[in-house]
């Protein structure tokens, strides 16, 4: 977590909404008054909470009418270990689902028997756990002494780049295990001031709680040591042993999550292979990318256009270069004006590492950038962002004289806080942002082609434009699109599938059977493809051929009850 040291900047407004302390801002904090207690639940922090909460729900007010989107059908619609009475505990020992995340399927198990076909109650789910997330923020900064604390958790709350991962159901991954990401960080920090066992036990609990909810948060034990450096400019023998426990659970959850990706998410047909130099260019570009939409939120897509690298071409490596020579510069000055800096790059960088090219994702499939992807790395840039902003308003004197907070009032001695009109700007201006994109995810459609503006070579756009056209009883508007995503992506096995249904749907027998044949010669492992074209031939009479075909699915994969069904009854068609 990044930010301003209290030392450092004492003159500095901390928080803008602090009723009930009387304080000169012109002082250091530490001169507050002794009878002020201001870790103790007061007026302010209720009111504070109540802001950002109320913020939140109004800005993602649109989202509430959305439908389910893609892998939501996956993960929980077509899951059928959603709807299993037993399925909260098989959740925990099963690899088949798309990832080993029980604690978060278990989320969605429960709220199935609330909520079932119904996807407004999941979306109120996520966009609670963001706004609580976003109080948790606040107060960890706060405890920190970090100036403009509570700005940094509004803008966290309302980012558009956020809206992915908010609005989209399957994305719980993110909300879930940010509730408990951020938890772990307040809980040993408060276990760091107060030497409490109790308290370092729950955050250990805490963080165990995030692994199973995404395993992304791995970065966490990184993150904990930034802290401890920022708070004390320096890392002792006993901080690396309070660590330990942390470092040792991301290491096994690491080896678990990689382990299930390359045994069970990724396929051949899903893989990008890029070669590994190309994979560090693009890790350059993603950080910077990832910063720029920080900054600049606009032209924010569902999927965005794969990044382009001629690994021959020494330019393509200097955004890589920059970013190094960014942090070792900081990390040289870190005893003067670099150590701000470090801390906020810092954790901005640990925190995006696994998501940089380095381990494969399925995702990396369609782009190698993506929203949701920066979710947790984007808090040590709203927390520098809310105290820049602080900093701003005390230099264009939002701040004159002595402010006296008491019975819930402020006394303004001098001028009205002109300087508060620009947490305000910024503030509404996302929010509008967000509002606009948080309507995008009201169905595939829409989505797909709001993609289709911004990326035009996006096979899943073009996908679910074919579906919809499909749908429409427009074959032909279908067949073309379904022509793009196989050209744009020769490996896809939807795109070659659903362009043999319509084939068959206009009685294309032999075009449809030479499409499938050649989805099964590049993805052989397809139990869709096999599953296909056993039903194909079976339609066309040619029941040797169609029991092969399912013969071949049942042994891809055993437990597929239509592999089996299917293989039986063709073979009592023989008989």
């Amino acid at each position: 977590m990044s930010l301003l040291a209290s030392n450092d900047y004492q003159t500095l407004l901390v928080i803008a909404w602090y009723p009930n302390v009387r304080f000169s801002l012109m002082n250091p904090p530490e001169r507050v008054s002794k009878s002020v207690n201001l870790s103790r639940p007061s007026y302010s922090i209720w009111a504070g909470a109540c802001a950002i909460v109320v913020a939140t729900v109004i800005v993602y007010l649109p989202a509430l009418h959305g439908g389910f989107l893609l892998d939501d059908d996956l993960l929980l619609t077509a899951n059928p270990l959603i709807k299993n009475p037993n399925g909260w505990w098989m959740f925990w020992c099963t690899h088949n689902t798309p990832d080993y995340l029980p604690l978060m399927s278990d989320s969605f198990w429960a709220e199935w028997r609330l909520w079932g076909m119904n996807p407004a109650g999941y979306h109120v789910t996520n966009i609670l756990l963001h706004a609580v997330s976003a109080v948790i923020f606040w107060l960890l900064l706060r405890r920190m002494g970090v100036p403009g604390a509570w700005i940094a958790a509004a803008i966290f709350a309302v980012h558009p780049v956020n809206v992915r991962s908010v609005a989209w159901i399957a994305e719980r991954k993110n909300t879930l295990s940010m509730l408990f990401f951020l938890g772990t960080l307040l809980a040993f920090v408060a276990s760091e001031d107060t030497r409490s066992k109790r308290v370092y036990w729950l955050a250990v609990a805490l963080f165990a709680c995030a692994l199973l909810s995404k395993s992304s948060t791995v970065v966490l034990p990184m993150v904990l040591l930034i802290i401890t450096w920022y708070r004390r400019r320096r890392i002792t023998a006993d901080d690396l042993r309070a660590s330990m426990p942390f470092f040792a659970m991301s290491a096994i959850a690491a080896v678990a999550a990689i382990w299930y990706q390359y045994h069970v998410e990724i396929k051949p047909w899903n893989i990008s292979a890029e070669p590994p130099l190309w994979r560090l260019a693009s890790a350059g570009y993603s950080v910077w990318f990832y910063l720029g939409k920080l900054i600049l939120p606009i032209n924010l897509a569902m999927i965005y256009p794969r990044i382009q690298i001629d690994t021959g071409a020494p330019l393509n490596y200097l955004p890589l270069f920059l970013v190094i020579a960014a942090l070792a510069l900081f990390a040289w000055k870190r005893r003067t004006w670099g150590a701000i800096p470090l801390v906020v790059s810092g954790c901005f960088v640990a925190t995006l590492l696994p998501v940089l090219g380095f381990v494969n994702m399925a995702f990396f499939k369609s782009s190698m950038v993506s929203d949701h992807l920066q979710y947790i790395p984007m808090l040590a840039i709203a927390a520098a962002a809310g105290a820049g902003i602080a900093w701003v308003m005390r230099r264009i004197g939002s701040i004159s004289g002595e402010v006296n907070f008491g019975a819930n009032s402020i006394e303004w001695h001098n001028k009205p806080p002109l300087g508060t009109v620009l947490p305000a700007i910024v503030l509404l201006t996302l929010a509008m942002l967000s509002w606009t994109q948080a309507g995008l995810y009201r169905d595939r459609v829409t989505l797909a082609k709001d993609t289709l503006r911004t990326n035009a070579g996006s096979f899943w756009a073009h996908g679910e434009m074919a579906g919809a056209l499909a749908s429409a009883g427009d074959l032909a508007g279908a067949e073309r699109e379904l022509r793009v995503v196989i050209a744009l992506d020769p490996r896809s096995i939807a795109g070659y599938n659903n362009l043999a249904n319509i084939l068959i749907r206009e009685q294309r027998y032999a075009e449809a059977s030479e499409l499938l044949v050649a989805a099964e010669q590049a993805n052989p492992e397809s139990v869709m493809v096999h599953m296909n074209l056993g039903l194909l031939y079976a339609k066309l009479g040619y029941l040797d051929q169609s029991r092969q075909e399912f013969a071949r699915a049942a042994r891809i994969d055993p437990s597929n009850a239509m592999a089996r069904d299917a293989l039986a009854q063709v073979g009592g068609a023989r008989r």
